[in-house]
């Protein structure tokens, strides 16, 4: 768990201790899915957004130089359009930055309602 936290710029905790431990059930529709949405062009796809959306990513900083950059311009170009319902959240992550700030949950839950 130590060396996954260290490698993905996460604090360990219980919930990712729960995560890595519980196996996920895995079927064709699932797999079919996570390639779906791997081939995704989330920067296209988000010029056409309509309604309110809550986007959080990772910044990538001091975990990956590349991907810090390329998402960092990939942000800007993305918020030139002020038009779009995009309310911009950075977590200072990699990968799993859903586990990486503990405020973010309360954030999107504040946005939900």
């Amino acid at each position: 768990m130590k060396q996954f936290c260290e490698l993905v710029a996460i604090d360990e905790s219980s919930y990712v201790r729960k995560a890595l431990k519980e196996n996920v059930n895995m079927t064709t529709d699932g797999l079919n899915l996570l390639f779906g949405y791997y081939n995704l062009n989330i920067p296209r796809l988000l010029k056409h957004i309509k309604v309110p959306t809550y986007l959080a990513y990772a910044t990538f900083t001091g975990v990956d130089m590349e991907e810090q950059e390329n998402t960092c311009k990939y942000i800007k170009k993305i918020q030139r359009n002020d038009r779009l319902p995009i309310i911009y959240r950075p977590v200072k992550s990699g990968h799993y930055a859903h586990w990486s700030d503990q405020s973010l949950l309360a954030d999107i839950k504040g946005f939900l309602n």
